[in-house]
């Protein structure tokens, strides 16, 4: 991403891993992260038969996909998850118990806040809308009124 950002020009799939030193594979593999990431994108260059690739940048785009594809989608499953663990932390017995049972709560406290902070984030950077779990969270404006799985 940063030699596609620094570069004044796009450049082809040959070129970035000639000037990064990389193999074929590596760069193929990082350009598709970069691509579903939304972070890169195609572009025709006249003349010219290879795809060639420029760096998007704008932040809020990036920040939203990101949150949509790395953290939105880990969150819908996190509620099912936690319940397993604190299901088996509660047959545990003595100090490994209460250990256990202390993180689930630790890892419960921080799906509920992403629950309702993560809503805000994605409607401020650009309105759209992120369903956690059972529930749609819309959010138009950033009031504190969002809904969590409480």
């Amino acid at each position: 991403y940063g030699l596609l950002f620094i570069s004044h020009l796009p450049l082809s799939l040959d070129e970035i891993i000639a000037r990064l030193n990389m193999s074929r594979g590596s760069g193929s593999q990082g350009l598709n992260y970069l691509l579903d990431l939304g972070a890169v994108r195609t572009v025709y260059v006249s003349g010219q038969r290879r795809i060639h690739y420029e760096a998007v940048a704008e932040l809020r785009n990036l920040a939203g996909r990101f949150l949509h594809q790395q953290i939105l989608v880990h969150l819908q499953s996190s509620s099912e998850l936690l319940g397993d663990l604190e299901k088996h932390a509660r047959d545990l017995v003595g100090e490994p118990r209460n250990h256990a049972l202390a993180r689930a709560k630790i890892l419960r406290s921080w799906e509920r806040n992403g629950r309702r902070v993560l809503p805000l984030m994605l409607a401020l950077l650009g309105g759209k809308s992120g369903k956690i779990g059972k529930k749609s969270a819309v959010v138009r404006s950033p009031l504190p009124l969002l809904p969590t799985d409480d």
